[in-house]
């Protein structure tokens, strides 16, 4: 039987900027993941425009979660891309679908896994269906996109039943400090840009 678990990861692209990241796949596959996604040093974003917000998450997405390979079933990530303004630097999603930019809709990505995301963050992945995930949504942001505690975020996720889950914040502007929560089997773990 196939069981689906959260990979993390912590690196630098060839430019020195920090990336970390979250996703789901099968346990059987966590070490290829895991090799694929240790490329990642190997990529120059070379981004061009300090102003362009859009530029840096779609070369987020197009480099560096091109790397995830097909057996990846949802991903997040956030980069301090330090020489952008910001907010900007957090994708989520499928990486093997088409990337589409954050509207605040909730959407299926397949294998039962649901995403909204923000502009400007944060984004959302859960193991369930889009309704579910827009009502616990709604009960964890606050105004300005800003997150409610932790631990009210688990109270959320385990008041209803959710087994998975990955929330990601933008890396990159002047209030941004990149962030991912992790949450499987009523177990939370933070992940932040070490720079």
């Amino acid at each position: 039987m196939c069981e689906d678990i959260i990979f993390t990861l912590s690196s630098k692209t060839m430019e020195g900027y920090p990336v970390i990241g979250a996703g789901v796949c099968d346990v059987i596959y966590k070490e290829r993941v895991n090799k694929s996604f240790s490329k990642i040093n190997e990529i120059n974003l070379n981004l061009k425009d300090p102003d362009n917000l859009y530029e840096t998450d779609y070369l987020l997405n197009g480099k560096i979660g091109s790397l995830a390979p097909d057996y990846v079933h949802g991903l997040v990530l956030s980069i301090d891309a330090f020489n952008i303004q910001g907010p900007t630097g957090g994708i989520i999603g499928n990486p093997n679908n088409t990337g589409i930019t954050a509207d605040g809709l909730c959407n299926s990505i397949g294998n039962g896994f649901s995403i909204i995301a923000l502009p400007g963050g944060p984004g959302m992945l859960i193991e369930g269906t889009p309704n579910l995930l827009k009502s616990i949504f709604t009960n964890i942001v606050l105004g300005q996109n800003r997150l409610v505690s932790e631990r009210r975020i688990m109270l959320e996720l385990r008041n209803n039943n959710i087994n998975l889950a990955l929330i990601v914040t933008d890396g990159t502007g002047e209030c941004e400090n990149g962030m991912i929560l992790t949450y499987c089997q009523n177990r939370m773990e933070k992940l932040e840009i070490d720079g």
